[in-house]
């Protein structure tokens, strides 16, 4: 695309990287939810319970930035 003349055309890059910016928002929003829902379940548990050990893991995780 080259050969194409750009003629001060902004507006179509800015949508794209809108669609990026928003898209990215959302993850993180979204990692957010999750890492005070892990907290929030974890408070409610007993210190030593297996399912106490699991959920620490995924909070670690989610605090780290690695929940999918």
């Amino acid at each position: 695309m080259p050969d194409v003349p750009w003629h001060g055309d902004v507006f179509h890059i800015q949508h794209q990287f809108e669609q990026v910016a928003n898209a990215l928002n959302r993850k993180a929003s979204g990692a957010t939810t999750q890492r005070l829902k892990l907290e929030s379940r974890l408070n409610q548990l007993k210190p030593t319970t297996p399912k106490t050990r699991s959920l620490r893991g995924k909070l670690i995780h989610a605090q780290r930035g690695n929940i999918d």
